[in-house]
């Protein structure tokens, strides 16, 4: 099972990224990696990490189409090189998409998706399919 999403078009950064992960658990990507979460959207990981050369590359549907991607509780973590870009825009971003911030650093970002989403919909699913089967037995409705 793969638990972690790793990209960077850098190799020397990529192989640091690499260094205390499991590889036979992690999914390595060098290159398109907007077009490469489209294709995931079936997968869930624990962790997401990202190397990228600067704060522009993440924008609203990269940070909505990683949260999709991300198990409830999982971690994104994102490191730049360049300061083009500002962090708090970012930040804005991927809290306006769903995460919580864990850390922050310089060049670093650390946010999570709440243990708790998901759960919500699954509940109100299961009391209307209740409550259907309720009006269903007493014949009302």
């Amino acid at each position: 099972m793969i638990r972690t999403l790793v990209y960077s078009p850098d190799f020397q950064k990529l192989q640091t990224l690499l260094k205390p992960l499991d590889l036979e658990k992690t999914l390595v990507l060098q290159s398109n990696f907007k077009n490469s979460i489209q294709a995931l959207k079936e997968n869930l990981f624990e962790q997401v990490m990202l190397d990228i050369h600067n704060l522009t590359e993440i924008d609203n549907k990269v940070c909505s189409d990683i949260f999709a991607l991300l198990k409830p509780g999982g971690v994104l973590v994102i490191n730049w090189s360049t300061p083009f870009g500002s962090d708090s825009q970012l930040k804005d971003r991927l809290i306006s998409a769903g995460y919580k911030s864990t850390k922050i650093g310089p060049e670093q970002l650390i946010f999570s998706k709440p243990e708790w989403v998901g759960q919500g919909t699954a509940q109100l699913k299961k009391k209307k399919l209740n409550n259907a089967e309720s009006v269903a037995n007493t014949g009302n409705g």
